[in-house]
């Protein structure tokens, strides 16, 4: 990992990292594992420094975990300068 901001996440390659997990399904009937996920720690525009905690990964078996995690540092692009960040939440209906 490297100092700077988070500039994207790809999340196509994320999702399937959480079906290799188990957090979902490739096909209708695959089980799911309740206990795996990811919990990402920053959001897109976050400054973010070299011994900073990316990611949380859960799950019930540490071969898995394991056997994604290089994987998972690949799909965060992290630039030196701040990208531009849109407003996600436009409003709130209640």
């Amino acid at each position: 990992s490297t100092s700077g901001y988070i500039a994207e996440f790809h999340g196509e390659t994320i999702g399937m990292l959480g079906i290799k997990l188990g957090a979902g399904r490739a096909k209708v009937t695959d089980m799911i594992n309740p206990t795996a996920g990811f919990k990402i720690h920053f959001k897109v525009g976050d400054k973010v420094e070299t011994e900073d905690t990316l990611w949380t990964i859960y799950g019930d078996s540490m071969n898995d975990i394991n056997a994604i995690k290089a994987e998972l540092l690949t799909t965060v692009v992290i630039e030196k300068k701040q990208p531009a960040v849109f407003e996600l939440v436009k409003e709130i209906l209640y």
